[in-house]
């Protein structure tokens, strides 16, 4: 049986630490994308703040999704007032 195993090398965010170590490439994917506790080998705690790649599109997606429901809403109001006005214009010529 192979196995391969890939590691990422992390440095430990704590000034007078700076410990450089390797770990696994998923787990540091996992930690990445959940935002958990990990340690260095020194015991101090840390976690990723910036947003997995994951998170960014998700993110991009919502405002889309968003921007796209308010433009759907604006051209229905439109719509609703385009055919009130008509009315409003078939009325007058009818009375004169």
């Amino acid at each position: 049986m192979d196995l391969t195993v890939c590691f990422v090398a992390v440095t430990c965010c704590v000034s007078n630490c700076a410990i450089t170590w390797a770990q696994p490439e998923t787990y540091n994917a996992i930690k990445s994308q959940d935002h958990t506790e990990f340690h260095c080998p020194n015991g101090h705690a840390q976690h990723y703040m910036e947003k997995s790649e994951l998170e960014k599109a998700r993110d991009e997606l919502y405002k889309t999704t968003y921007k796209l429901r308010a433009m759907t809403d604006c051209a229905e109001h439109k719509k609703r007032r385009i055919a009130s006005l008509k009315g409003i214009i078939t009325k007058m010529k009818k009375r004169g």
